[in-house]
């Protein structure tokens, strides 16, 4: 079982949530809906870049849930390309004992 999480402000990163989730046979949710499921195998995280840090909202959903042991996937969209977006929400969630598999 896998979960889809985004948060996207323009449109991009919500598409790539969609084609992930569409791939994985289940449904991408805003992270302003979600709620971790404890019984997914790996879960995708992603969020747009804004200012260089990934969306609030996605800092806030890292921090308040239980992420020890999780397999993470993260992905992310932004103008520049560099996704410093996705390394802060690496660290964060590696500080919560995740198990980041990978990121683009």
């Amino acid at each position: 079982m896998y979960q889809v999480i985004y948060f996207s402000r323009g449109g991009n990163t919500q598409k790539i949530a969609n084609a992930i989730a569409e791939e994985l046979k289940t449904q991408a949710t805003n992270v302003n809906e979600a709620s971790l499921n404890k019984d997914a195998e790996i879960i995708f995280l992603g969020s747009g870049c804004y200012g260089g840090k990934p969306s609030p909202k996605m800092i806030e959903f890292i921090e308040n849930q239980n992420f020890q042991n999780k397999h993470m996937a993260l992905f992310g969209t932004s103008g520049s390309g560099t996704g410093k977006e996705l390394n802060e929400m690496r660290e964060s969630l590696q500080n919560k004992d995740a198990r980041i598999l990978d990121q683009y």
